[in-house]
């Protein structure tokens, strides 16, 4: 029960993350390819919520702390195809909900630059946040051994 728990609060987690990365690279590419003076719709804000919703499903290919450990390589592979994923899902969705002209390859590529940058922000936000549970864990380790 307590592996699900944990997996629920990592997707949560990586949900704000997620979130919070589409509105700030939205603010600017809505400034640069539309225009600072342009208009949007309250639509926009359940259309990132959905972006936000089927990336964080896609993190399921990530394995959280309470599972068994992968290797190197296996987590590698899992990253490839977790961009993959979050590519597809943000380009699908941003075609379907008309973010872009298609035919428009400075539009297609301020897309990309986008998703790249959301998927390395929250990518490190993550990392580092595993990181300092992982450093805060062994420090209570080493305080109840005494050291």
């Amino acid at each position: 029960m307590s592996h699900i728990i944990k997996r629920i609060q990592n997707m949560l987690a990586m949900f704000f993350r997620i979130t919070t990365g589409i509105v700030l690279v939205t603010a600017v590419y809505i400034g640069v390819f539309w225009g600072s003076g342009s208009e949007i719709e309250v639509n926009i804000l359940w259309q990132i919520l959905i972006v936000s919703a089927l990336c964080t499903l896609g993190s399921l290919l990530i394995p959280c702390e309470a599972e068994k450990e992968v290797s190197k390589r296996s987590m590698f592979v899992r990253m490839i195809l977790y961009f993959i994923y979050v590519n597809a899902v943000v380009l699908g969705c941003g075609l379907w909900f008309a973010w872009f002209f298609p035919s428009s390859p400075r539009m297609l590529a301020g897309m990309e630059v986008c998703i790249i940058a959301v998927f390395a922000a929250v990518t490190a936000v993550s990392y580092f946040s595993a990181y300092r549970m992982a450093e805060q864990m062994n420090q209570k380790l080493r305080e109840r051994k005494g050291e």
